[in-house]
């Protein structure tokens, strides 16, 4: 097998996974729109230290583990 077949299905995946984010992100912006101004305005009063929290806040949560992505939160936190 050559190297350039062995690259192909990794050249593929990368381009499909590109074209997924890129069609994420419009999602995103297109949802969010009317409310830009509005987003920004709140991120320009956050500190360095603070945007790099909200990630990291989100990566983390819930703290309770379990649910990941699109769990539902019973009960009180």
């Amino acid at each position: 097998m050559s190297q350039a077949a062995a690259q192909q299905p990794s050249r593929k995946k990368t381009v499909i996974s590109l074209l997924v984010l890129l069609a994420l992100t419009c999602i995103i912006v297109f949802t969010f729109k009317d409310h830009w101004a509005e987003i920004t305005a709140a991120l320009a009063q956050l500190s360095v230290w603070q945007g790099l929290a909200v990630p990291a806040g989100g990566t983390t949560w819930p703290p309770r583990g379990g649910g990941g992505a699109g769990g539902v939160a019973v009960g009180p936190l």
